[in-house]
């Protein structure tokens, strides 16, 4: 609770204020770069499922990302089902009997995001949302990770009858292809921050 009342302005200012005119109200620098610094990969997750308002806020935040020209050529699909993301993580593990186990790393939500293959920017505007979503669950108390095994094997087991259906059931569009995913849910740990290389920012004069 105390990260959610912390978060309420920042978030507010992502979801009700997207214009950077300055009479729109900001976020606290204080707030956000906390929000910046202490997000971490989780890798384990508690039992329990984020509710649907709290993965629609979620969500809103994250597609205030922004794109080349506002074009948007992201798709999400989100599976907070319990058996729906058992039924995920079973598939992907059958299907490639060499690979490790769950691909998902325990999260309780899986996402799933699929980019606009005729556009050029895709890939680097459906990053920009997936950190706006990360940075998002965070505030909110909820834990992330961004993953490419589950697209590597899922792509690998086309073919397989189980992946193919559950697959056909993210219903991306023609012209869509499943790109990232992401794996969402309480934390069940603390990971220590890992040092960054600061000298890869250099001003230049």
């Amino acid at each position: 609770m105390k990260n959610f009342k912390a978060f309420l302005p920042f978030l507010a200012t992502i979801v009700a204020f997207p214009s950077c005119d300055s009479g729109a109200p900001q976020a606290s620098q204080d707030t956000i770069q906390e929000v910046l610094l202490t997000r971490r990969s989780i890798r384990k997750y508690k039992s329990e499922v984020p509710s649907r308002d709290t993965l629609e806020m979620i969500f809103k935040a994250g597609i205030y990302a922004p794109s080349a020209l506002n074009k948007q050529p992201w798709e999400v699909r989100v599976v907070d089902n319990p058996e729906l993301v058992k039924r995920f993580k079973d598939a992907i593990v059958a299907a490639n009997p060499d690979a490790p186990g769950d691909s998902f790393r325990g999260a309780t939500v899986l996402v799933f995001i699929a980019n606009d293959l005729s556009n050029q920017y895709s890939e680097f505007d459906c990053g920009l949302l997936s950190e706006n979503v990360m940075l998002s669950a965070h505030g909110l108390g909820v834990g992330s990770v961004c993953l490419g095994t589950p697209v590597r094997l899922l792509r690998a087991a086309r073919g397989d009858a189980e992946v193919d259906a559950l697959m056909d059931r993210l219903a991306f569009s023609n012209g869509y292809e499943l790109f990232m995913c992401m794996g969402l849910g309480y934390p069940d740990e603390t990971p220590a921050v890992k040092p960054r290389d600061e000298t890869k920012v250099r001003f230049v004069e």
